[in-house]
């Protein structure tokens, strides 16, 4: 895997139909290639990986990594998923498309609902047993559970860091690796 230096969440280059224009992309990508950008491709950031469908997905993670692979890191960034099984079928597809390693949101808070901390501990319980491959964890724990956070003050209860702590995740996965931010295994 290349050193990281920098990654971007790219766009994907689409025709006016709105169908993936893949010699467009494919220059697109060898631009973050040559000034040695790694990339997260079907980023949930830029709503791509939540609106494009499975195909699509399939066609842009095998043209990314045949880019980009060994040249610059090449990652996957799926978009958040209400529930596991809903996570593990698009991080599958990442994974099919050969991707080096593949970002993890927790569930989502998405109207009323708020996982508890049970909840969304367990949701990477679950999730980490299925998944054999390398993965960044996202917790955007402010965001999923709702809360009211003041600058001041931490999440009120357990601590927001509980399921991203370096403690934990060695303890769900004997070989992780974390970083400041991320956390790789």
């Amino acid at each position: 895997m290349p050193k990281i230096n920098l990654l971007v969440r790219n766009a994907t280059a689409l025709n006016e139909d709105g169908s993936i224009n893949e010699e467009a992309y494919r220059q697109f990508l060898q631009r973050f290639v040559d000034a040695r950008i790694g990339v997260y491709l079907g980023s949930a950031g830029s709503a791509e990986g939540g609106a494009m469908t499975a195909d699509e997905l399939r066609r842009i993670y095998r043209v990314g990594v045949d880019v980009c692979k060994g040249k610059v890191q090449v990652n996957g960034n799926p978009p958040e998923k209400p529930t596991v099984r809903e996570t593990l079928e698009h991080i599958r597809l990442a994974i099919e498309g050969g991707v080096e390693i593949v970002n993890v949101y927790g569930p989502p808070g998405w109207h009323a609902f708020r996982p508890t901390d049970e909840e969304y501990a367990g949701f990477f319980d679950e999730l980490l047993q299925e998944v054999k491959h390398p993965v960044a964890i996202a917790p955007n724990r402010i965001h999923s559970t709702c809360r009211k956070v003041s600058p001041q003050s931490d999440l009120p209860g357990e601590s927001p860091d509980r399921i991203t702590d370096a403690h934990n995740i060695r303890r769900r996965r004997s070989h992780v690796r974390v970083q400041r931010n991320c956390h790789y295994r």
